[in-house]
């Protein structure tokens, strides 16, 4: 398969998926998240990127914590579904 056929089923499918993610993934990703938000220390004032960050479970976390996040995801359709929750919650991402 062609890397731009490949990376456009991706997209399609994370597009596809980004209604119902959270339902599925965080139950499982939540306490991993805790834990990997908790490996990076004192976040408050600091800028960070999240890379992929798909529905922004990690960037909201981070935000909580007082980090100033951007999300970048190559999906459009989870990174709408990050800005949104992260404008719902009044968090300083996206």
């Amino acid at each position: 398969m062609p890397h731009s056929e490949q990376t456009h089923r991706i997209r399609r499918f994370f597009n596809i998926a980004a209604p119902i993610y959270d339902f599925f993934v965080l139950p499982a990703m939540y306490p991993r998240i805790i834990k990997a938000a908790s490996l990076l220390g004192d976040v408050s004032n600091s800028a960070v990127l999240d890379v992929c960050t798909g529905t922004g479970i990690m960037a909201m976390e981070l935000a909580k914590r007082g980090a100033r996040v951007t999300g970048i995801d190559f999906s459009p359709a989870m990174l709408s579904r990050a800005t949104r929750k992260a404008k719902s919650l009044a968090y300083g991402c996206f």
